[in-house]
């Protein structure tokens, strides 16, 4: 493993108990980054974001998603026009975290009006979303009452997880209550549904990653999704990996405990300090799939992206951060059917400083779009490419 490789590791694992909270429920680190976003954007900046506020993804197919931290908590216009920008530039996939901390925050009581609004801009924009289903209410956490760091602990009950995510392909999957109660709204229903974010790291997986109990999940979850849709797509929790042998090991270990039958498309973070390292990391991934006769399921690159910003050993500059997305790209271009990529999702839309901690941190810097909202050398990129690969 490259030293540097290593270096982010330590660095995910030491930070990253200090972002939890603010990555396990977007609503949250939305409002944690609002107002540094809407301080650091001038009125004639807001105005030259929204030149394609009404634009729509016209592509025959939306290869190219990405996320964006910030939209939850956005005002309604803002919204539209970061979807707009999107659309225009050819990126038809949105994957959003829906918490299920944040709809049942009182017991038995089902609030979606966040993800309501944004379902609406996105269905307006005729841009497609990728839900992902994360996280659990207090009391029905594994977390500890006393003691326990923020980190993501997994619910007690698989079931009731599986519940809430029934729940949410009632709402918004094929003739879902949504669609029903907005016949306004152009019909774009939610197809597929990633269950759970990262469970290889102890941060999203804690105390510590347990493969037989995120199986246990995955199979509850997409058994209730599959009751609601037959034919909606589950995706494996997307998950980064260090280095090839780790890769290998932990997605074996998924299929021995049973995965294969309970999802349709295999998520992956593709995250290395290098072009090859990322590539590396799809390879691995699909020899393990091959192994035990996956060689038909597609790879969902549900996050991968490289910081730009001033420089400092995790980021490169803009002009830096534009060439590892175009070789990276290249590749996706060259290489996309044989390696069976289904959907990429770039992480991040917007530079998010979503919690406290030190401004120059990676992860924060990893948008398209800085904080003030200029667009980064690199959309263009990202766009030109998409253009070609949503066929």
């Amino acid at each position: 493993m490259r030293k540097r490789d290593r270096a982010i590791h330590r660095a995910l694992d030491r930070l990253g108990r200090g972002l939890l909270a603010a990555a396990a429920v977007s609503a949250v680190a939305g409002a944690l980054a609002g107002a540094s976003g809407a301080s650091a954007a001038s009125s004639a900046a807001v105005k030259a974001y929204c030149v394609n506020q009404h634009a729509v993804f016209r592509d025959p197919h939306p290869f190219m998603g990405t996320m964006d931290g910030l939209v939850d908590t956005d005002s309604p216009q803002l919204r539209d026009c970061t979807f707009g920008r999107m659309a225009a530039n050819h990126i038809g996939y949105f994957r959003e975290t829906i918490s299920w901390a944040a709809v049942e925050s009182v017991p038995h009581q089902y609030d979606f009006s966040v993800y309501d609004a944004v379902v609406s801009s996105l269905a307006r924009h005729h841009m497609r979303l990728l839900p992902l289903l994360l996280g659990a209410p207090d009391r029905l956490s594994t977390r500890p009452s006393h003691g326990a760091l923020p980190e993501l602990y997994p619910p007690r009950r698989a079931d009731q997880f599986a519940y809430f995510a029934s729940l949410c392909v009632q709402r918004y999957g094929p003739h879902g209550s949504f669609w029903r109660t907005h016949p306004e709204l152009p019909y774009y229903p939610v197809q597929a549904w990633e269950v759970w974010n990262e469970p290889n790291l102890s941060l999203y997986w804690a105390p510590k990653p347990d493969p037989a109990a995120y199986v246990r999940l995955l199979k509850a979850s997409a058994t209730a999704i599959r009751h609601v849709d037959p034919h909606a797509t589950i995706v494996l929790a997307g998950m980064p990996f260090f280095n090839a042998p780790a890769e290998g090991s932990f997605l074996t270990t998924l299929y021995k405990d049973g995965a294969r039958n309970y999802f349709n498309a295999l998520g992956l973070h593709t995250y290395s300090v290098t072009v090859g390292g990322s590539w590396q990391r799809l390879q691995t991934a699909r020899a393990v799939m091959n192994r035990f006769g996956d060689r038909a399921k597609g790879i969902w690159l549900t996050e991968w992206g490289w910081a730009g910003g001033p420089p400092n050993p995790y980021i490169v500059s803009a002009s830096g951060q534009k060439q590892n997305v175009s070789a990276f790209l290249a590749l996706i271009q060259r290489y996309r059917r044989s390696i069976g990529l289904s959907e990429v999702m770039y992480f991040d839309w917007r530079d998010n400083i979503f919690a406290p901690a030190p401004k120059n941190y990676w992860i924060f810097h990893l948008g398209l779009i800085t904080l003030g909202l200029q667009p980064k050398p690199a959309l263009a990129t990202v766009s030109a490419a998409a253009k070609t690969l949503d066929r």
